[in-house]
């Protein structure tokens, strides 16, 4: 009896277990097929927690994902050019591996347009932040010397506010 026959205790009978032989070239393609997948469910996880950050509004380091997720992208781009290149690499899948794939595409598709969407709107809101941080800047050095109309003395920054000691930007 071989491995994949199994012999019951209470009748004769055999149940044959049946498994697909696949070729080297096959099993080369599963397995790089799993790895895109993985690939895929990290990206969405790396994705999930930018868009968290991103929709705080607020001022955050991205750097840490968007190198992570640079490398990933670069990997799973790779293999999706394979697969455009060699049709027959998804054909060799099993039906349930595909769908995955599939779905997490799609996943990982609807994660980045939220992605693109909050970095748009991160981008509105840090322009917006900076050109209010230079128009006050601005608004200082506009101010003159020597007294107002009221008797209050005016002040004159020599220097840009970056420099000066206790003013933050």
């Amino acid at each position: 009896m071989d491995q994949h026959e199994t012999d019951t205790a209470d009748t004769a009978d055999t149940v044959q277990v049946e498994e697909t032989a696949v070729s080297p070239e096959q099993a080369a393609h599963i397995e790089k097929a799993r790895h895109a997948l993985a690939l895929t469910g990290e990206l969405i996880a790396l994705a999930d927690d930018e868009n968290r950050r991103l929709a705080s509004m607020r001022p955050t380091g991205l750097m840490d994902i968007v190198a992570r997720k640079g490398q990933m992208v670069k990997e799973l781009e790779a293999w999706l050019t394979q697969t455009r290149v060699s049709p027959q690499i998804l054909a060799s899948l099993d039906d349930d591996l595909r769908a995955q794939l599939t779905d997490q595409t799609a996943v990982l598709k609807e994660k980045l347009a939220e992605n693109t969407e909050l970095l748009s709107r991160s981008l509105t809101v840090t322009r917006r932040r900076s050109q209010t941080i230079v128009q006050a800047v601005r608004d200082t050095r506009k101010m003159t010397a020597g007294y107002s109309g009221d008797g209050q003395e005016n002040t004159v920054l020599k220097h840009s506010v970056s420099i000066t000691g206790g003013f933050q930007a």
